[in-house]
C-alpha cells in the first residue's frame, strides 16, 4: 500500500531537526522503502527541507502580490514529484509547519484533496 505521510509540526516543536534528520537520512530511508523528497521550488525565507511547502505556500510577484498562477504550478508539479516516487517507493514523507496552519484558515480541503488525489493515481 502507498502512505503520503503529512508533518505538520507547529513551529518551535522541534520540525526543522525532524526535517534536518530525514533530509541527512534519505538513503537510509529509502533502503526500507521511505523517500523524504527534495524541494523542487525555494520560497524565500522558507528552509529549503521544507519539501511540503509546496502544498500549502504562497508565491510573491516582485511587485508584492500574490502569484496564485505560479502558486498552482508549483503545487502541480509538487504532486507530480510525489506520483513519480510513488514508483520507486511505497511510503513517501512531506513535511512543513504552515501546513498546519493552513489546515485551519486557508487550505481547509487539503487532506481530502491529497485523498481525492491517491485515488485518482490509484485508478489510472
Amino acid at each position: 500500500m502507498k502512505t503520503l505521510y503529512l508533518h505538520v509540526g507547529t513551529p518551535k516543536t522541534a520540525t526543522t531537526s525532524i526535517q534536518s534528520f530525514l533530509n541527512k537520512n534519505k538513503d537510509v530511508l529509502e533502503k526500507y522503502g521511505y523517500c523524504y523528497p527534495a524541494s523542487l521550488h525555494r520560497y524565500p525565507d522558507v528552509n529549503p527541507i521544507r519539501n511540503g511547502h509546496f502544498l500549502v505556500g504562497n508565491v510573491i510577484k516582485e511587485d508584492g502580490t500574490r502569484d496564485t498562477d505560479q502558486e498552482k504550478i508549483y503545487l502541480e508539479e509538487g504532486l507530480k514529484q510525489v506520483e513519480d516516487y510513488f514508483k520507486k517507493v511505497d511510503n513517501v514523507i512531506l513535511s512543513d509547519e504552515s501546513i498546519w496552519r493552513a489546515l485551519s484558515y486557508t487550505r481547509k480541503t487539503l487532506l481530502s484533496d491529497l485523498r481525492s488525489i491517491g485515488e485518482k493515481w490509484i485508478s489510472d
